[in-house]
């Protein structure tokens, strides 16, 4: 019998091979089914087998009312006692099916037959039939007798009328009662992998929907910002070829979602605007503060709220005339518009830049950052390199080189003192990281300062 249960189990996995295995654990025995479903279900085969049914969740709880209990069933169920060893009973039931994933038969405390089948949907147990309710005269020996563990199951014996209602539950064949065992696993199990297949498929088709969804966004924000070069830079008849070789370079990395070219290309932008402008203090601050702005108003340009780059990223009267200055101002520049952008597309990367702005001085990694924006490190991981072309650690690494940069050309700190202050607990391990980004040693950048 046991190996008829496997074998149809197997030929509905194979013909579904294909279908998406994942989905079905976040599933339980309601979502796949309904209630009134296996309820239904219940009703039909009682009437044709004359069988009691009831079905129980994974954990043995009840989840569906009870069909065609015997009269006898029912008024033990009355008191406190008698339910409690039924419940114990019915959890027994389920629980063997669980771990076996096999029928399990057996006598409940009263010394009527039942049997619990497995509810097994691609391989993952979900609940348990719990049925029979009758009587087994040619039951083989060996079988679990739940009088043995459960007390006081016998007590009905003491009522004449209990005695006379437990005398009045049908009499079933052991291999006719396992013939019905056999039908309702054909049924459940098959009409299980049916709506498993049918809800992974409509999962599938969603999932489908949701990037093409993503797929025409992502193609509106680019075609927005491929005119919004064209209408404020190539028809600008007051911008330099130079300007608008700039320009197109910031909107180009944006564009492509390259942190690293951002962390790279931006010194070398600098410093083609200061051989440009010949570092004129107002004309520097003017350029900057209209390249910043047009640099954010393309986050914005689908949200129609434009936010004002003095009001994000002053720039410092005292500072204009110093290109390291707007080489990481114009660094956090775009660092905001990737955040933004990032923010769009994936919401939940909000709590993740906020964690990462408040402890960014700290030592941080992927365990704290996972753990404290509750997102799982796959995840996180798969979107942010979709978004940045980088991992949250190299992110994290190229902020802390840049800072550390700032700090070494506008404050008198050693290289251990920014090494601690940025979360580097050893001063070797800052210049591992330093070099490898700047390609030059600490003393060697602090040198040509």
């Amino acid at each position: 019998m046991n190996e008829f249960y496997d074998e149809t189990i197997v030929k509905v996995n194979d013909n579904n091979a294909q279908i998406d295995e994942n989905l079905i654990t976040k599933f339980n025995i309601i979502d796949l089914y309904g209630k009134e479903t296996l309820e239904d279900i219940q009703e039909k085969i009682s009437k044709a087998t004359g069988l009691a049914f009831v079905t129980v969740d994974y954990k043995g709880e009840p989840i569906t009312k009870m069909t065609s209990f015997t009269k006898f069933c029912n008024e033990i169920r009355k008191s406190d006692e008698g339910a409690c060893g039924c419940k114990a009973s019915d959890a027994f039931g389920g629980i063997q099916a669980a771990v076996t994933q096999k029928i399990c038969v057996y006598f409940c405390p009263c010394g009527l037959f039942e049997i619990a089948i497995p509810i097994i949907v691609r391989g993952h147990y979900l609940g348990a039939f719990i049925g029979g309710q009758v009587r087994c005269m040619d039951a083989p020996s060996g079988l679990s007798k739940l009088e043995n563990v459960i007390g006081n199951s016998k007590k009905y014996k003491e009522d004449k009328r209990m005695q006379e209602l437990f005398n009045s539950t049908p009499i079933y064949k052991y291999q006719k009662f396992l013939g019905v065992a056999e039908l309702v696993v054909l049924i459940i199990n098959q009409l299980g992998e049916k709506e498993a297949y049918r809800l992974m498929q409509k999962n599938s088709l969603k999932n489908e929907l949701e990037q093409l969804k993503d797929h025409t966004k992502q193609l509106k924000i680019e075609n927005n910002l491929n005119n919004y070069v064209v209408e404020n830079f190539e028809i600008n008849k007051k911008s330099s070829k130079s300007d608008m070789n700039q320009f197109e370079q910031l909107f180009l990395i944006i564009k492509e979602k390259d942190f690293k070219k951002v962390y790279y290309e931006i010194p070398k932008i600098i410093n083609l605007i200061y051989l440009d402008k010949k570092e004129d203090k107002n004309s520097l601050k003017e350029y900057f503060t209209n390249l910043g702005q047009h640099v954010i108003n393309s986050v914005e340009i689908l949200d129609g709220e434009l936010k004002k780059i003095n009001e994000l990223f002053p720039i410092d009267e005292f500072s204009i005339s110093d290109k390291k200055f707007f080489e990481f101002w114009l660094f956090k520049v775009m660092n905001y518009v990737f955040q933004q952008n990032s923010i769009k597309k994936y919401p939940l990367l909000e709590k993740v830049f906020d964690y990462i702005e408040k402890h960014i001085e700290e030592e941080i990694g992927l365990n704290e950052i996972i753990n404290n924006c509750l997102v799982s490190q796959g995840y996180l991981s798969r979107i942010f390199k979709r978004q940045f072309n980088v991992s949250v650690m190299e992110y994290l690494h190229m902020r802390k080189m840049y800072m550390a940069k700032s700090y070494f050309c506008f404050t008198n700190l050693s290289i251990t003192d920014v090494a601690f202050k940025l979360g580097y607990n050893e001063s070797s391990y800052f210049s591992k990281v330093f070099k490898k980004y700047e390609n030059i040693t600490v003393y060697q950048y602090k040198k040509i300062l």
